[in-house]
């Protein structure tokens, strides 16, 4: 969840340039700039991103079908 979460907030909002006013402090934070500040998020990671949740969808079905072919639990 947290790289999904990470690839869509960079993706969409990593490369907006104009600027927002923040409420807090009145003041003045380009976009790109208050993602990467807030949660250190960066758009240089983008391709590690693409990969991790493939690599998480290999690593499961791997153990689910190492699972399947080696623990059987049906002792009689």
């Amino acid at each position: 969840m947290a790289w999904t979460l990470y690839g869509l907030i960079s993706t969409q909002f990593g490369d907006i340039e104009s600027y927002v006013e923040l409420t807090s402090s009145g003041d003045h934070i380009k976009v790109k700039d208050f993602i990467s500040q807030t949660f250190g998020f960066n758009n240089n990671m983008l391709g590690l991103v693409l990969a991790m949740p493939v690599v998480f969808a290999v690593l499961f079905a791997g153990v689910f079908a190492f699972g399947i072919k080696f623990l059987n639990f049906q002792h009689r």
